[in-house]
């Protein structure tokens, strides 16, 4: 007997799926309880057992630690698919906290740089509230870093390099998207911006930086290092910019 399964719901204990036959139309219930799946996640752990993290293997500088760490990530053997300069970005919304995956484009003591629409949701609620974290998590080596601080316009002139830099569809689709706006269902951005690069082909219009798109860098006033540890006694370092003397206070943290 063929089946397909049409539909998933949960009751107060189960989670079920009804699914029905394709030669006689009966339909059936498969009850799966949700204790066994919560059963499931609680069992969901490994050791991490990379390596330690001491005060003197530290450097003085947040951004020079960062810079090791970064550069041994991409020494080592990682999945095609995974992007060591991933962080999640948090930013202050009206109901709360949001957060969400960008990629980190340029780093330096100045601070850490993303692009974006600047009318987007997070562009939005960055102007309304400048104060933003950002973390990395980098399950191979067994690390993360926490950063916290405020975030401030890049210059134009590094918008516009970073822009030139993309790939020709890119740009075209930072131009035409409304990002985070709300949209008909039937829009169709593949045809909008193959029409735009059909244009740009015939030499009608130019594909440039638009003036709505560019980056934003991230200053830091604290940095977390955290290095996973065996039985979760993780090893925990964290720098604290001191605004008097503009230098950083190292302290560890319990794991």
């Amino acid at each position: 007997m063929k089946s397909v399964a049409v539909g998933v719901y949960f009751t107060d204990q189960n989670l079920k799926i009804r699914h029905y036959s394709s030669e006689n139309q009966r339909k059936c219930d498969i009850s799966i309880n949700k204790l066994d799946i919560n059963m499931d996640i609680h069992a969901l752990r490994r050791s991490y057992e990379f390596g330690t993290l001491r005060r003197i293997d530290l450097a003085n500088s947040p951004f020079d630690q960062f810079r090791q760490w970064f550069d041994q990530l991409r020494s080592v053997q990682v999945p095609d698919w995974f992007e060591p300069n991933a962080m999640t970005l948090s930013t202050i919304s009206p109901t709360g906290v949001s957060s969400r995956i960008v990629l980190l484009k340029e780093f330096d003591e100045k601070g850490f740089v993303f692009f974006t629409n600047y009318e987007s949701e997070k562009s939005r609620e960055i102007e309304e509230h400048p104060q933003v974290a950002i973390n990395f998590f980098w399950p191979t080596v067994d690390r993360q870093v926490r950063i916290a601080g405020s975030a401030i316009r890049t210059d134009k002139s590094i918008s516009e390099s970073y822009f030139d830099e993309r790939p020709l569809a890119s740009r075209a689709g930072a131009i035409i998207s409304p990002q985070s706006k709300v949209i008909d269902e039937d829009v169709d951005f593949e045809k909008i911006r193959d029409d735009l690069l059909a244009r740009h082909q015939k030499n009608e219009i130019e594909i440039v930086c638009p003036a709505y798109w560019g980056g934003w860098r991230v200053e830091p006033n604290m940095f977390e290092f955290w290095q996973g540890r065996p039985s979760r006694l993780h090893d925990r370092y964290r720098y604290d910019l001191d605004q008097g003397s503009n230098e950083w206070k190292i302290s560890r943290l319990a794991p």
